[in-house]
């Protein structure tokens, strides 16, 4: 899971989805200087997102902003959204898979909005191993208060052995980089990034059968 909280690379999309019948709880960090929103006030985001049939993913997120004033309820200021990501095309020997998604696509304040189409193929380097290659395009033509992709996005993802994976993606503003620890398979993954390549941000999420 991406620090957003969906299927995706540090803080990217993929056209990838959580396998169906399975719910991943997670929280994801962004310091203030790389928060999405604000860079006066640190980023927490608590997630769960579910799959839903073998192509459909839906989550469901509370940012929280830490000491950021809030005049509707106490406490700090408070972001609730909701992300869908639908693929639509599976992935094939010679062919990518293409997913088309949105996030924070329904509410009142919609300060993480994202429309895209993204596409991943996964590929075998030699030494390396296996990799997946991602690349999409977000659109700002949903109305919001902020649009956290708008433009070119891509990354690729490299896993080094069942339990290490590095990063290294564009986000449409930034190149970030990231390690992904998966200590017991696809059940947890802990993320450490680099977010435009200096202030450390991560995220952790425990997957379940539903």
């Amino acid at each position: 899971m991406s620090i957003a909280g969906t299927t995706g690379l540090v803080n990217t999309p993929t056209a990838r989805v959580i396998p169906d019948g399975k719910a991943a709880f997670g929280m994801g960090y962004t310091d203030k200087k790389h928060s999405l929103y604000t860079s006066e006030y640190t980023q927490i985001a608590y997630y769960v997102t579910v799959g839903y049939l073998p192509f459909l993913e839906a989550s469901l997120r509370v940012t929280v902003f830490p000491g950021m004033p809030f005049s509707g309820d106490y406490g700090s200021d408070k972001d609730r959204m909701v992300s869908v990501k639908l693929r639509a095309i599976d992935e094939s020997r010679y062919l990518p898979s293409i997913l088309v998604g949105g996030s924070d696509i329904y509410g009142g304040t919609v300060r993480f909005n994202s429309l895209y189409i993204v596409m991943s193929k996964s590929i075998h380097l030699p030494i390396l191993g296996i990799s997946d290659i991602n690349l999409g395009y977000a659109s700002d033509l949903m109305e919001a208060q902020h649009h956290s992709l708008t433009g070119i996005f891509g990354g690729l993802e490299i896993r080094l052995s069942r339990y290490f994976a590095i990063m290294a993606e564009y986000d449409t503003k930034r190149y970030n980089v990231g390690l992904r620890i998966t200590p017991w398979g696809d059940r947890m993954n802990i993320d450490l990034a680099a977010m435009g390549l200096k202030g450390i941000s991560g995220g952790m999420s425990v997957s379940l059968n539903l």
